[in-house]
């Protein structure tokens, strides 16, 4: 199958189709943008569709932000 072969023009086609699938919608990504600035946060975009992100913040600032003390 061509698909698999690292040669193919066509190699790559099957994770830009799950990249799109996985995609956040523009929505969730300006509520997502608003949420990290309203906290002061700053985070980075792990995955290529923009579905993972990351970001550092001590412990103690993370449970008051999400009240798990």
């Amino acid at each position: 199958m061509t698909v698999q072969c690292h040669h193919s023009s066509l190699y790559s086609t099957p994770m830009i189709q799950v990249e799109a699938l996985v995609a956040p919608s523009s929505q969730t990504v300006q509520a997502v943008n608003a949420w990290f600035a309203a906290n002061n946060l700053n985070f980075t975009v792990l995955s290529p569709s923009g579905d993972w992100v990351g970001f550092e913040i001590a412990v103690h600032q993370a449970n008051e932000l999400f009240d798990a003390f």
